[in-house]
């Protein structure tokens, strides 16, 4: 009996184990004003400003200005505020 009870509590330790491991890459990372390379669709890269996690981002020029991708081709444009500023649209 007492050697069933090793051998189960040995699985619950090493189950915990690798939950705990699996479970460190669910997590975003957030980022702070780094600057990333973001690829336009004709291959040329774009150097951005990237503040955010894996629920919002904000990315900038690296003067300062806001970007956003274009919903049809994927394009990276300078952001405007839409008629009653509910939303960024691409400058085109």
């Amino acid at each position: 009996m007492q050697k069933k009870f090793i051998y189960n509590f040995q699985f619950i330790v090493l189950l915990n184990v690798l939950l705990f491991f699996l479970n460190l890459g669910l997590y975003g990372a957030p980022l702070r004003g780094d600057e990333k390379r973001l690829k336009q669709p004709d291959g040329v890269y774009v150097s951005v400003k990237i503040w955010g996690d894996e629920f919002f981002m904000h990315i900038e020029s690296l003067d300062g200005y806001t970007l956003v991708r274009d919903t049809g081709k994927g394009w990276i444009h300078y952001a405007f505020l839409n008629a009653d500023s509910s939303a960024l649209i691409p400058s085109g």
